[in-house]
């Protein structure tokens, strides 16, 4: 649609890049009011939250370094061009947990009390995250009758997405599907009863949310695990949401 909303001779404003600041921002916001709440300190809990965002980067870039390793050996600058899209979100969200978990031990902070106080904002971030996908064409979803009334056509030659082809807006769906489960973690989170009920809550819900999702995804470059029937990210989830669940059911016997 977008992948490039401001340029003047060498400045360039990647809408990818822009929206994950905006959610980033957004969630440390919320992050902040809830650690005041249950008495940790803003700053620390802002510098851990930094920490996140930067194994979430890294994570995110790496897996999708590796997912297309044919194209980035032939050009490996284009390794560190993050703005143009290219953040696979579960490479994102397990580089995110290792970076907040490193930096939390340091300031001997109840690790499982933390990443349940981070869950919702990974989710509001995760929103404004697959609207930047869209922007940039990235993660687009397969093609679809013109007719629908879902159907989406890029047609900005920047966009990674094929132009003049009729997709689902898969980057849509899932931003829908992070948006719900937004809502369905902050009343979670009011009301938990143990502690990492949030996380697990997240893991469940979101894993099942993303595996239906990616039967519309028409970018094959994640690969299968079993070819056209279970993709990488399918696997993924099925994985998360196998740990998620004994997470949920172990604290909640206890």
């Amino acid at each position: 649609m977008y992948p490039v909303i401001f340029e003047w001779k060498f400045i360039k404003i990647h809408s990818y890049g822009l929206l994950i600041v905006v959610g980033f921002l957004i969630g440390l916001f919320l992050v902040r009011k809830k650690a005041e709440k249950i008495g940790l300190d803003r700053e620390e809990i802002s510098d851990v939250a930094f920490w996140g965002l930067l194994g979430g980067f890294i994570g995110g870039r790496l897996l999708y370094i590796v997912t297309r390793w044919g194209d980035f050996s032939q050009h490996p600058l284009d390794m560190l061009k993050f703005w143009e899209g290219g953040l696979v979100f579960y490479g994102g969200l397990i580089g995110g947990i290792v970076g907040w978990v490193l930096r939390a031990k340091k300031y001997k902070m109840p690790i499982l009390k933390t990443v349940d106080l981070a869950a919702p904002s990974v989710a509001i971030a995760h929103v404004f995250g697959r609207f930047g996908c869209f922007a940039a064409g990235c993660c687009f979803g397969k093609p679809i009758d013109p007719q629908s009334p879902f159907a989406v056509i890029f047609t900005n030659p920047k966009s990674i997405a094929p132009i003049g082809v009729s997709l689902h807006p898969a980057q849509l769906y899932d931003a829908f599907n992070a948006f719900i489960l937004f809502l369905i973690l902050q009343v979670v989170y009011a009301k938990r009863k143990f502690v990492g009920q949030t996380v697990a809550t997240y893991g469940i819900l979101y894993s099942i949310g993303r595996y239906i999702v990616e039967d519309y995804r028409g970018d094959k470059i994640r690969g299968f695990v079993i070819e056209n029937m279970l993709s990488t990210s399918q696997f993924i989830s099925l994985a998360i949401f196998a740990g998620s669940a004994y997470l949920y059911f172990h604290y909640w016997k206890k």
